[in-house]
């Protein structure tokens, strides 16, 4: 940024970040397609009633002769002793004089793109959706299916780290602390289904994208117990305290092995402005409090008039 001093340079610049960052997210969205369901759609009269389809053409997820894949995102019985309570089916409501009714909801997650009703693209959701949707579903959901596959969290995750690398400390605020998190909860959460599929199948993988996007954030900014105190607040979970404190400390002993000023003390640097360090630098630790001080000193007496002071 301080070779980008004029006005027109800033324009230019911002046009060609834009375009830039534009042009990745678009080609990967449509080079990389993967449909998922949503959710807003379930088998209906199936074996599987109840489970995820992909919209009213999906024909192969529901199981039976007259299964269908219907518009609701559940079922739950009405009337009988059972009302209120989520069916599977006719008989969970029937024997106790109820019916198995569905639920409807408006809200659908995800960005279709290219995909049919009732799923969403899981790279447009990344990309073009909005974030704070997208890292919730990364950190929480578990059933019934993960909500992005292992490729699509390790091209979301690296491409957001790069163009985080390309618009850090450009002329126009590009944002910092909600795309460390998303990189940090996509590549945790791709090392978590990675150990869910090939060590053990009883694995959280949210747990895994808590721990990276606090890991993310511990890195770039070296942040240790504020950090540590957000996300535990956050989540309200102090099950994971030990590795959340795991992680944030050792990303940033790592961090602190290339640099011991993280991004924001950088930036601060950078731009010139004053700011007191944490701990002082080993040259101040040569002088004394004669070699700081003007001449002739400026001194009050104990009891000293207005005028004076």
């Amino acid at each position: 940024q301080k070779y980008v001093t004029r006005r027109p340079l800033k324009l230019l610049e911002a046009l060609l970040v834009s375009l830039l960052t534009s042009l990745c997210v678009f080609l990967l969205a449509y080079s990389f397609p993967q449909c998922s369901n949503n959710g807003s759609h379930t088998c209906k009269d199936a074996d599987n009633w109840g489970e995820w389809c992909g919209g009213t053409s999906d024909n192969s997820t529901c199981i039976g002769s007259k299964a269908t894949c219907f518009n609701a995102s559940g079922w739950i019985c009405k009337g009988g002793g059972n009302s209120g309570k989520a069916c599977r089916g006719r008989g969970d409501c029937e024997w106790r004089g109820g019916s198995c009714e569905p639920v409807q909801s408006d809200e659908s997650f995800g960005v279709r793109l290219g995909c049919p009703v009732g799923q969403y693209d899981e790279l447009a959701t990344i990309f073009f959706g909005t974030r704070e949707h997208s890292i919730v579903r990364l950190i929480t959901q578990a059933f019934p299916h993960v909500p992005f596959s292992n490729g699509s969290l390790l091209v979301a995750g690296v491409t957001y780290l790069f163009l985080m690398l390309i618009t850090y400390g450009c002329s126009f605020p590009a944002g910092l602390f909600m795309p460390s998190v998303l990189v940090g909860a996509a590549l945790g959460r791709l090392v978590g289904q990675l150990v869910k599929t090939y060590v053990d199948s009883r694995v959280f993988s949210g747990a895994y994208a808590l721990a990276g996007a606090a890991a993310m954030l511990g890195g770039v900014q070296r942040a240790t117990i504020s950090l540590i105190v957000i996300i535990i607040e956050g989540t309200a979970n102090v099950h994971f305290l030990l590795p959340i404190v795991v992680t944030t400390c050792t990303a940033k002993f790592v961090g602190n092995a290339f640099g011991r000023e993280g991004v924001y003390e950088i930036g601060l640097r950078r731009k010139r402005l004053r700011f007191l360090e944490h701990e002082p630098g080993w040259l101040l630790d040569l002088c004394t409090a004669g070699d700081v001080m003007a001449h002739p000193v400026v001194s009050l007496s104990v009891i000293d008039t207005i005028g004076n002071i």
